[in-house]
C-alpha cells in the first residue's frame, strides 16, 4: 500500500483540448483551496456560487489578455 497522500491526476496531453482541461482542473483545485478562507467570511456561500466566481474571474482575465 502507498503511503503517498499526494493525489494523482493524469490526463492526455496530445489532445487538441488538454491546455483546456489543464486550466479547468487547475481553476477547479484553485478554487477548491481557496473555499475555506471564503467560507469562513461567509458561511452562506456554497462552494457551487464560490466555484462560479473563480471561473468568471478566469475568463475575464483571459479576455484581458487576450485583447
Amino acid at each position: 500500500m502507498s503511503t503517498n497522500s499526494d493525489p494523482i491526476v493524469s490526463w492526455p496531453t496530445d489532445t487538441p483540448r488538454a491546455p483546456e482541461v489543464q486550466q479547468e482542473i487547475e481553476t477547479f483545485l484553485g478554487a477548491l483551496s481557496s473555499y475555506p478562507e471564503r467560507f469562513a467570511r461567509n458561511p452562506y456561500l456554497t462552494f457551487e456560487q464560490h466555484l462560479f466566481s473563480v471561473v468568471t474571474a478566469h475568463q475575464y482575465m483571459a479576455h484581458l489578455e487576450s485583447d
